[in-house]
Order: structure tokens, then sequence, then C-alpha cells
């Protein structure tokens, strides 16, 4: 059994080991797919902005982990 998370969907929050950030997912394409360079390494491209607002960045989206929500009592 992989200890590997699921990369995060669409909407989801993760973290960004590249960048050590959280950021919401708004969308993920493959590569081929985009008409720029996204300048990540990886095969699929997510686009990341905070939670609470700020610019958007590209992300490789299979280096993304999932952040758990907040136990109860944490939010």
């Amino acid at each position: 059994m992989s200890s590997e998370p699921t990369p995060p969907r669409r909407a989801q929050l993760a973290y960004d080991p590249a960048r050590d950030a959280e950021g919401v997912v708004h969308a993920v394409f493959r590569r081929e797919e985009l008409l720029f360079d996204p300048k990540v390494s990886g095969n699929r491209v997510a686009f990341l902005r905070a939670e609470r607002g700020g610019p958007e960045w590209t992300a490789d989206a299979d280096a993304l982990w999932p952040v758990p929500p907040p136990e109860e009592g944490q939010a």
C-alpha cells in the first residue's frame, strides 16, 4: 500500500512544497494544453491561489499534498 496521498483536486486546499505555501487549487491542466511555459517540471500544471486571495501561481500538480481540514475546535 502506498503512503503517497492522492493529489488534491479542484477547490481543495493544497500544500505546494516548491513554494512552501498553501493554496486552493483552481484548475489543473496537462502541460501541452497551455499556451505558455508554466515553469514547472511535471506534466500536469495546477493553478493555485491563497485561501484569502492574492496572486495566482502555478505548481507541479503531482507534487502537491492535500491539506487536511482543521480538527474540530482548531478552526
